[in-house]
């Protein structure tokens, strides 16, 4: 009885660590076209018209079309970042195709980055 307690504690404190990992690092999105982000637009999009910048721990995605293919080697926002979508119309679609083995980690609080806006 003792040595299942002693598990189960082992499990709960490894899936507990796992949620507020310290190796968890400030990142933002990554596209699938062989591009570097930087301050400068670079185009994104794989359907429609899209482009990307990046200021400071900011991803700015400028949509150009009101239909818009977005491809991602990953898409993980870290707690100190921000990724803002601006769109033509508030018609406008953007479909992002995330291909990351593992979950998208979003540290940021959507509710206060909406708030930020």
């Amino acid at each position: 009885m003792t040595k299942i307690k002693s598990l189960t504690l082992a499990i709960r404190t490894l899936i507990g660590l796992s949620f507020v990992s310290p190796h968890v690092r400030a990142e933002l999105p990554v596209p699938s076209a062989n591009v570097t982000l930087s301050n400068t637009p670079v185009e994104i999009a794989t359907q429609g018209q899209a482009t990307a910048t990046i200021s400071g721990q900011n991803l700015t995605i400028q949509q150009g079309s009101e239909k818009a293919v977005l491809n991602w080697q990953k898409f993980n926002i870290g707690a100190e970042n921000a990724v803002n979508f601006q769109q033509p119309s508030a018609n406008s679609v953007a479909l992002n195709n995330i291909h990351q083995a593992d979950a998208s980690k979003i540290m940021v609080d959507i509710l206060t980055a909406l708030k930020r806006r």
